[in-house]
């Protein structure tokens, strides 16, 4: 397995020309895990970077090289319709649906996190025919309540779309206000160099750390607890912030 730690000057995404390097001293590379909405970042790919990246492997396809991507969706539903829309779209290209398996799920846009619910689109026949025996297996195997349960959940979504919606305009207030009270925890102790550094998107906050602050001075000054940058594989000076808070209200 490779890993490859994107950069801040990248926001923290997978470039075109960084793919293309990657597989030319890579030869064995077959799998892409792409994190379409990153967690912890909150970063996510636009349409048009999606697109160049596809470019790249229309390349390694073409000359006869098999390599397909993962892309994980857990946070399409999180952010504006839009633009979750546009990422969607981006991937409907004959080659590219048929070298891509999607895992999506309604743990983050349904606020379902520690139940892990969600399902896979496979969009070449032949591997989603191999796939569906262990698929199957792995589903009958579970308890006996959770299947009951999920059902209930997949129930209750497939007769109130409108939750989706509402779920997305209680991200966006819980984020902003978020922002607004590091903001203002910032304006006397000083210990941030950047919040919110994403994109509107997934459950989180991604916020800079100024020189000599972590994760524990913040905890000492602010009382607010984050996960380090380093938890990521990144370095101390980023913070992850979940916004699945009780907001503190507004007061002037």
């Amino acid at each position: 397995m490779y890993q490859f730690r994107t950069r801040a000057e990248d926001h923290f995404k997978l470039t075109a020309i960084q793919l293309d390097d990657i597989l030319q001293q890579a030869p064995d590379i077959r799998i892409i895990y792409l994190t379409v909405t990153n967690n912890p970042t909150t970063f996510a790919y636009t349409a048009d970077e999606l697109t160049k990246l596809f470019e790249v492997l229309r390349k390694y396809w073409e000359s006869g090289r098999e390599i397909h991507i993962i892309a994980d969706l857990a946070y399409i539903g999180t952010t504006i319709p839009e633009e979750d829309q546009a990422r969607i779209e981006a991937f409907a290209v004959t080659d590219v649906i048929l070298h891509t398996i999607f895992v999506s799920t309604f743990s983050k846009s349904h606020t379902l996190t520690g139940e892990r619910f969600g399902w896979v689109t496979i969009g070449d026949p032949k591997i989603a025919a191999a796939l569906m025996p262990s698929w199957s297996n792995t589903m009958a195997s579970l308890p006996a309540e959770w299947q009951l349960r999920f059902m209930a959940y997949f129930r209750l979504i497939q007769s109130r779309p409108w939750i989706v919606e509402k779920l997305r305009a209680f991200y966006k207030m819980r984020r902003n206000r978020l922002i607004a009270q590091l903001q203002k925890l910032d304006d006397n102790e000083h210990v941030f160099a950047k919040i919110h550094l994403g994109d509107d998107a997934t459950v989180y906050n991604w916020s800079q750390l100024r020189s000599g602050e972590d994760a524990f001075s913040l905890f000492e000054k602010t009382g607010i607890a984050g996960v380090p940058g380093s938890g990521f594989g990144y370095t101390d000076d980023y913070i992850r912030f979940s916004i699945g808070v009780i907001p503190v209200p507004v007061t002037e």
